[in-house]
């Protein structure tokens, strides 16, 4: 989705478009934000600044790539190119070996347009926007999003700015995580970093100089992927006892929708305001492991040891490694591997070496395809490019075909 007062395609005409005065771009972010929710909330006067834009300006539904996933698709809107073109697909990617590695700005093949604006001598303020981990030296101020580890210097450029984040209680996610049971503490953490969010992002827009101002705010993401059973009656997962937070997320969106209104007031009638999103959001109704589906159909193959064949009956009982972690967080157990410790980390890698199916119990010799990082590709084992590849370059067009059909 996309609200703007004014139309023009990125770089050479955005630049242009800015040398004419002192004009500037303001750019708002809503990660995973819907017009399915803010429209009637915006109609009923429940969002009277994004009402404004709606009204004021005009709107529409951006073209965007395939792939409904945050990592790509905010680099796809710093650089103007499609996955296919800046080389990032997801959160993680694959590595020789077949092991998966968070992604980083480092890994998409591409200038951005912040780069652009810097050479052309324009301040640019980038606050919070996914996959910009590590924070990048601009002519400006650079805080990284998520998947940022952590708030530490590698998240902030200029280093020198960490201090005054933390001193403004500045956070990048939520402390807590949904558990299914603690509702009451993820609302009070969204709140808090919402307010942390605005309270810098103002901060920042109204005492810096800068011609380029983009800002993200996540939690409308997370609220949406946490509470959307909460206010969808008709969803499997709703239950009345959870019926007290369905408005959860139109209270998150209002607190956004006022952050919005102080951002407009650091704004001159030669500012050009958007007000974008990567994706948008619905009802998540059922999961699609493909592994199991490639083992299925035969393009992914286990080791024939004991311990595989064991772990392979027990994932067949329903010993999931989604099953288990709704049992963990039943019995608590979850919050007690939840540390960062160095045995907490011991004991999950130890639960899910031995009790679980995983890439160790793969045998690569005799497995054509597989699905890695979080959101479901399918790799070709090739040879050459993976470890133990074993399907020839002549084959891999066909294979892929295959697949798809």
């Amino acid at each position: 989705m996309i609200l703007v007062n004014s139309m023009m395609k990125w770089t050479a005409e955005v630049e242009t478009w800015m040398d004419s005065k002192k004009r500037r771009v303001m750019l708002i972010g809503l990660d995973g934000a819907t017009f399915d929710l803010i429209k009637p909330w915006a109609k009923e006067g429940k969002l009277s600044n994004l009402n404004k834009l709606l009204s004021g300006g005009v709107s529409g539904k951006l073209t965007a790539p395939w792939l409904p996933i945050t990592a790509p698709l905010w680099i796809s809107m710093l650089c103007g190119k499609n996955p296919g073109k800046h080389g990032i697909y997801d959160f993680s990617r694959v590595e020789k070996g077949y092991e998966t590695v968070p992604v980083t700005i480092a890994d998409a093949d591409s200038e951005m347009g912040y780069d652009l604006l810097s050479d052309a001598g324009k301040k640019v303020i980038l606050i919070n926007v996914p996959t910009t981990y590590p924070a990048q030296p601009v002519n400006g101020i650079m805080i990284s999003g998520m998947p940022a580890p952590q708030l530490d210097e590698n998240a902030v450029y200029p280093k020198e700015m960490l201090a005054e984040l933390r001193e403004q209680k500045y956070a990048i996610l939520p402390e807590e995580v949904y558990e299914g049971e603690n509702e009451e503490k993820i609302v009070a953490e969204l709140d808090r970093l919402i307010d942390a969010h605005a309270r810098v992002s103002v901060k920042l827009a109204k005492e810096k100089d800068w011609d380029f101002f983009f800002t993200v705010f996540f939690a409308t993401d997370i609220v949406g992927h946490w509470f959307w059973k909460h206010m969808d009656a008709t969803h499997p997962l709703h239950c009345e006892r959870d019926a007290k937070f369905g408005g959860v997320i139109e209270h998150v969106y209002s607190k956004i929708d006022a952050a919005i209104g102080e951002l407009i007031q650091c704004a001159d009638e030669n500012t050009l305001i958007m007000v974008v999103s990567d994706h948008g959001m619905g009802p998540l109704y059922k999961d699609v492991f493909i592994n199991n589906w490639l083992m299925e159909k035969g393009y992914l193959k286990l080791k024939r040891n004991v311990l595989t064949r064991t772990k392979k009956v027990l994932h067949d009982r329903g010993a999931t490694l989604e099953n288990a972690y709704k049992l963990a967080q039943k019995t608590g157990v979850a919050k007690v591997t939840a540390g960062t410790s160095a045995s907490s980390e011991r004991l999950r890698q130890f639960i899910l070496k031995n009790f679980f199916i995983s890439f160790a119990d793969v045998d690569w010799n005799k497995t054509r395809a597989f699905s890695a990082t979080n959101f479901g590709p399918i790799f070709i084992n090739l040879k050459g490019r993976e470890k133990n590849g074993i399907v020839e370059q002549r084959d891999y067009d066909s294979l892929c075909r295959e697949i798809i059909d």
